[in-house]
């Protein structure tokens, strides 16, 4: 059983007598359900009895039914060599008239005689009757001289298991030819026009006189699947039987006279003997669960059902009361941790309002000081060029002052602009194949801050927007001269295995403190207060470097100063 401690004292979720309750109540639903499932096995064996006992007296019946069908016919006739083809086929049409004979493919008659008789048997058929018959010889004692079919002329096929081909046949012939009683042959596969099948032939003497021998016989080819599927449809659905003959000395295949579905794993089997034909035949009959109703199949599951729902309350209602104490404890301490998290929360989120206030007013200041100071400039050089006589030269030198002071307005504009492009998604980069040693001497001699070294003649050119990455030198190199210390120096190198170019620049000053160096690259963000500028440099030159498929990281150099690098990829060739 599940135990918690709380408070230093330890709780059973479930006591001493609620363990030997649920013990009964868990016993008693195991017997349940096992005595409900032995009665529906029980009910299900009972119901397969009954469906064997009907299948086997169906069977018989059926067979039975044929057989004294056959039986009249025989005792209809004279004397079998003296039945022509007429009268035989319109015997044979009066009884499968009456509604016999539905699972019989074919019914023969077969002239039989002792070798020493053959010629007189012979010479007695009348030429009607030779004309007509299919007369063959066999090789045992008994020869059969004659045969008609019934119901199509095709089935003469038959005639070959009757007596030829069959091993069987002669046997039971004989049988019934010497003891003037009905015999069958074992289970044979025969050939037919539709399809090969398994099947029994029966043998019905013909016995001219009352006590006399008898002189032919007929025989009975009964089709012994199809009298299995009429007899099956009749059972629930997914019932299955097996017809065997259980003569002795017949095994496996051999004694297989038919099968009909396919017997259900849970199914109950019943067996039924019964002798008939001169053989022993048996049933096996298969039940599946499903020949059960469906509440009576469900009896098991709803005794089950309810046992586990008694035992789950009987844990649940003595769990329940344990909890609600533990519970009482537990929400103090919770709503006391929870009051605790919510004042540190609240007092980062003051701390993070105030930094973020303080940053934006600095940023703001900065701002509105970028530019009111080229303002006052261009202003006071404007007044000076309207109001005053200048020469050539001052006016001159008052218009190169206007000019720097637009370009370092505009600069601080477009600062703006990419950041607030950069924060709302819209920056966009038009990249293309581009050498850097060029880009970066312009802009060293541009800005004259800081110097190449260290120039490789290996460097493939790399994939990006030149305007993106002169502003990103630019700012490197600018904040490399505000924060830093010379010398300032920029380097290339080309990282083939990992198929892109690094610049790096690199200053001599005090560096970035390590608390710091995931924060110069944020909005606002500085490496303390020293220096000029409010915070967006990095940030932007970090999104520049994410559109042109690069990055730009710090890296910790050797000895002092601070390195920035950028990476680029290199263009496809």
């Amino acid at each position: 059983m599940h135990a918690s401690t709380s408070g230093g004292a330890e709780r059973r979720w479930v006591g001493p007598a609620s363990v030997v309750v649920l013990v009964l109540l868990v016993a008693s639903t195991v017997a349940a359900v096992l005595v409900s499932q032995r009665q529906l096995d029980t009910r299900l064996r009972s119901l397969a009895e009954t469906a064997a006992a009907t299948v086997r007296q169906d069977v018989q019946l059926n067979l039975q039914r044929d057989v004294a069908a056959v039986v009249g016919l025989a005792r209809s006739l004279d004397d079998v060599t003296t039945v022509d083809a007429d009268r035989w086929t319109g015997a044979v049409d009066q009884v499968a008239r009456a509604g016999v004979f539905t699972d019989i493919t074919a019914v023969n008659l077969l002239v039989v005689s002792e070798a020493e008789d053959l010629d007189a048997t012979l010479a007695s058929l009348p030429d009607s009757v030779r004309e007509v018959l299919d007369l063959r010889l066999g090789d045992g004692p008994l020869h059969a001289v004659g045969t008609a079919v019934w119901p199509e002329p095709e089935n003469q096929v038959v005639l070959g298991y009757d007596v030829f081909l069959n091993p069987q046949a002669e046997p039971a012939v004989r049988a019934a030819i010497l003891r003037t009683t009905v015999q069958a042959t074992a289970p044979l596969q025969v050939v037919q026009e539709t399809e090969d099948q398994r099947a029994i032939v029966v043998y019905v003497p013909v016995v001219p006189e009352p006590g006399g021998p008898a002189t032919g016989a007929i025989s009975l080819v009964f089709r012994a699947g199809a009298l299995l599927d009429d007899v099956v449809a009749r059972l629930p659905r997914g019932a299955a039987v097996r017809w065997i003959d259980g003569s002795v000395g017949l095994e496996g295949d051999a004694a297989l006279l038919a099968d009909a579905g396919t017997p259900a794993e849970d199914g109950q089997v019943a067996v039924e003997v019964f002798n008939d034909l001169g053989r022993t035949f048996r049933l096996d009959v298969t039940l599946p669960a499903t020949a059960l109703g469906t509440a009576e199949r469900r009896v098991p599951l709803l005794v089950g059902a309810l046992g586990a729902v008694l035992c789950l309350g009987l844990v649940l209602t003595s769990v329940a009361w344990q909890r609600t104490t533990r519970r009482a404890d537990q929400l103090a301490a919770r709503r006391t941790a929870a009051l605790a998290t919510t004042t540190a929360e609240l007092e980062a989120t003051n701390r993070e309002l105030r930094e973020l206030d303080r940053l934006k007013d600095r940023m703001i200041g900065t701002v509105s000081h970028d530019l009111r100071s080229p303002l006052t400039v261009i202003r006071g050089a404007s007044q000076m060029l309207l109001e005053r006589s200048l020469t050539d030269a001052q006016r001159q030198e008052l218009t190169r002052r206007v000019l720097r002071q637009t370009s370092r307005l505009r600069g601080l504009i477009d600062e703006l602009l990419v950041s607030a492009q950069a924060r709302g998604g819209a920056l966009r980069a038009d990249r293309r194949p581009l050498e850097l040693r060029p880009v970066i001497a312009t802009i060293i001699d541009d800005l004259d801050i800081g110097e190449f070294v260290g120039e490789p003649d290996d460097v493939p050119a790399v994939m990006a927007d030149q305007i993106h990455v002169e502003r990103v030198l630019h700012n490197l190199l600018v904040n490399a001269v505000n924060h830093g210390a010379p010398p300032i120096e920029v380097s290339l190198a080309w990282l083939a295995r990992e198929n892109v170019v690094e610049v790096s620049v690199r200053d001599h000053g005090a560096g970035v403190p390590v608390e710091l160096r995931e924060e110069v690259f944020t909005d606002f963000g500085r490496a303390g207060d020293a220096g000029p500028g409010y915070g967006l440099g990095l940030a932007i030159a970090t999104e520049l470097a994410r559109v042109n498929g690069g990055t730009l990281r710090y890296r910790d150099p050797e000895g002092p100063g601070a390195c920035f690098v950028l990476t680029l990829p290199v263009a496809a060739t």
